[in-house]
């Protein structure tokens, strides 16, 4: 990933338990490929989507700052916080993740408090 971590997924259940996937800023496709998703859970899911599972947008709009997922082309549902996410919906911190048999936990760096563009 050429530009800084803004945050990080962190599979909390299911195959690759314990392993840990960098989010960008803006889009971030998931799925279990690793050459066509810029998140790859290549952990032998088979639930998951090969590409565009789902995607992870972090918007650095200084008025933003912001996390949304939305489910893009997967078969199986993608669930956070239990529900199914039919549009864009907010993350925050700590919210999991349901895709396929995996669950990953959304862990944020970057949001209202400090983002890579504050110059530090």
């Amino acid at each position: 990933m050429a530009d800084p971590v803004v945050g990080w997924l962190v599979v909390v259940a299911g195959p690759g338990r314990g392993a840990v996937r960098a989010i960008g800023a803006g889009f971030n496709t998931i799925g279990r490929e690793t050459g066509h998703n810029r998140i790859a859970l290549d952990f032998g899911d088979s639930n998951i989507s090969r590409e565009k599972h789902a995607i992870i947008v972090y918007d650095d709009a200084p008025d933003k700052r912001a996390f949304t997922i939305k489910h893009e082309e997967g078969q199986n549902l993608t669930r956070v916080r239990g529900n199914a996410v039919t549009d864009f919906t907010p993350l925050v911190s700590g919210d999991e993740i349901a895709l396929g048999a995996t669950t990953v936990r959304f862990v944020a760096l970057c949001g209202p408090d400090f983002d890579w563009s504050d110059g530090r």
